[in-house]
């Protein structure tokens, strides 16, 4: 896939519970539909439209398209994946991440079965089913 799916996700919203005034972080997915620089209105992924009352700790984080060739040797990314019949990982997105994101594998939840690998591009090349992302 040459031009990544463009995608907007929010990482680590935190919000403030007035009840029990505790911080919880929550994950949304979707599109941002205003923002008054206290509520980030936001449309899920499921349709519903969100009022998120932002703090001094919220992070939000947008993904902008790219294409494979953007992509080059020790840059950081996040690759959503997905695992073949024959136990391949096949890629699904592909973000550029900031470094404080650490490095790892876990389940992720763009997609039942789906996992995110964090980690610096190695090497993109062409394979004969397609483009190749080598991860270290």
């Amino acid at each position: 896939m040459n031009v990544l799916r463009i995608i907007v996700f929010f990482c680590g919203l935190a919000l403030v519970s007035v009840a029990a005034e505790a911080q919880t972080n929550v994950r949304v997915r979707g599109t941002i539909t205003a923002f008054d620089g206290q509520v980030l209105s936001v449309k899920s992924r499921e349709g519903k439209d969100l009022a998120l009352q932002m703090t001094e700790q919220t992070t939000v984080a947008a993904a902008k398209a790219i294409t494979l060739a953007d992509l080059k040797q020790g840059d950081y990314v996040g690759v959503t994946t997905m695992k073949r019949a024959d136990g391949t990982l096949v890629a699904v997105e592909v973000h550029t991440i900031p470094r404080t994101v650490p490095e790892g594998y876990a389940p992720w939840d763009l997609q039942p079965d789906t996992m995110m690998t964090n980690a610096n591009v190695a090497a993109v090349v062409q394979a004969a089913d397609g483009q190749e992302l080598t991860l270290e």
